[in-house]
């Protein structure tokens, strides 16, 4: 994974939850999920690469891993990246409610997408994941549960905040096509990790 020192676009990691404390609406939940997404991420990178120092490792395996390795460093980017952008989501979206429909509009589509697409890139990871736990031991599998715990927090922290969003029904036929994709995804996350809470 990239090295960023975990700044989330000028964002310290210290500032961020100084912030998240704070009597500031944002950042909020759905900064949050995405923080707890990005490092179940970094945890399935850190079991990855060193899966990957094993000498006896046959090709295919090491092709399996690395291919595993770039997918999580890429969920983990978007992810880094939408800390920030749900925030600013947010942020607009209060500033449009004191304006017409059209503006209303679009930025709520926005602080929906912004959650769907927390949902989308955890819901991969935990995949992935889980794929990895069948290849460690006792310690480094404890690693892989961490971050499957962090990316099950994420989603459903995450598929609440899309619930809310959406729950006011502006999007229309928009809104019921991201309803059933959250659906698929809450049951994608149930074969994972056996029954749970979501909806």
């Amino acid at each position: 994974m990239r090295r960023s020192n975990l700044a989330f676009s000028g964002w310290p990691i210290a500032r961020f939850l100084d912030r998240l404390g704070s009597d500031d609406p944002t950042p909020g939940g759905g900064s949050a999920a995405a923080l707890a997404g990005s490092l179940g991420c970094a945890l399935g990178c850190m079991v990855s690469n060193l899966l990957l120092s094993r000498s006896n490792l046959s090709r295919q395996e090491r092709r399996r891993l690395v291919a595993a390795r770039a997918e999580l460093e890429r969920a983990g980017g978007c992810l880094q990246r939408l800390v920030r952008e749900d925030a600013r989501a947010y942020q607009q979206l209060v500033r449009a409610q004191k304006g017409g429909r059209r503006a209303l509009l679009a930025v709520h589509k926005k602080a929906v997408d912004c959650p769907v697409e927390i949902c989308l890139q955890t819901a991969r990871a935990m995949q992935i994941l889980r794929a990895l736990h069948r290849k460690t031991g006792p310690y480094l599998g404890s690693d892989v549960r961490a971050g499957q715990a962090l990316l099950r927090g994420a989603f459903e922290g995450a598929f609440a905040m899309a619930e809310v969003n959406l729950s006011e029904n502006h999007l229309g036929s928009m809104g019921s096509r991201l309803r059933r994709r959250l659906t698929r995804l809450a049951r994608c996350v149930r074969r994972i990790h056996g029954t749970g809470s979501l909806s």
